[in-house]
């Protein structure tokens, strides 16, 4: 796991007072519930959310079921693994080839407006995944397992296009595909912000202006998300 997005999660769930585990009085608890059955005494915390003692693998507070503990680890800040199985907070992943599974990225980043989110790509032999944390992974439809690069931010290339959040962006060149921050790519004729063109933009003028505020303009004007407007608007969030 990356020491650095490790520690940026964590900075997080502090700024922000997330639940946490903490051992005191002889017990395990999480967001000051008990984690029943759980062993003070060789319990390891492998991960802001994930935890593990000498019987069990526990992901807030709740046991993994079928996870061994012995040679359980964290792949990245959402995938763990034992030596038989991959596992996710819903549990055993049932679709992955443990022999040939990778992670692609850290599992989670902080973005432009300093949210932290759980969400990233993992491979193995068979097909590609993305997976964020309030949902099940999925797999990339056509993507192609032995070329696929995560970018960062979610967006990823492989050797016939570009996909943002495991959707392919038509048309996108893999080529000449960049990542400019958080919310904004671009590739030798086009921009795109998350999964979207940003169409009608003078290509040669186009810059980002606020990625806090999903805004970039060109010689003509400014764009919210891939809303063009004459004027530069007021800040304010979440406008796509």
């Amino acid at each position: 796991m990356n020491p650095e997005a490790l520690r940026q999660h964590q900075e997080y769930q502090t700024r922000h007072k997330c639940s946490r585990y903490r051992a005191s009085h002889g017990n395990v608890t999480w967001g000051g519930k008990t984690v029943r059955g759980c062993n003070p005494a060789n319990f390891t915390i492998l991960a802001p959310d994930w935890g593990k003692d000498s019987r069990y693998v526990y992901y807030c507070g709740m046991r993994i079921r079928d996870a061994d503990p012995a040679t359980f680890g964290m792949l990245n800040l959402i995938y763990g693994g034992d030596a038989n199985a991959v596992f996710t907070q819903f549990g055993k992943f049932k679709l992955a080839d443990r022999a040939s599974f990778r992670v692609l990225d850290d599992g989670g980043f902080a973005d432009a407006r300093e949210m932290f989110w759980l969400k990233g790509y993992a491979a193995d032999k068979n097909a590609v995944y993305f997976h964020e944390a309030t949902y099940k992974p999925r797999a990339v439809r056509k993507a192609d397992p032995a070329s696929f690069l995560a970018l960062g931010s979610t967006y990823a290339t492989d050797n016939q296009g570009a996909f943002f959040e495991g959707y392919r962006l038509p048309g996108a060149d893999p080529a000449t595909f960049e990542v400019l921050d958080s919310y904004f790519a671009r590739d030798r004729s086009r921009v795109y912000t998350h999964r979207a063109p940003i169409l009608n933009t003078d290509y040669a003028t186009w810059e980002v202006v606020d990625p806090t505020e999903n805004l970039s303009r060109d010689r003509y004007g400014y764009f919210v998300g891939v809303l063009r407007v004459p004027n530069r608007p007021e800040k304010f969030w979440g406008v796509l």
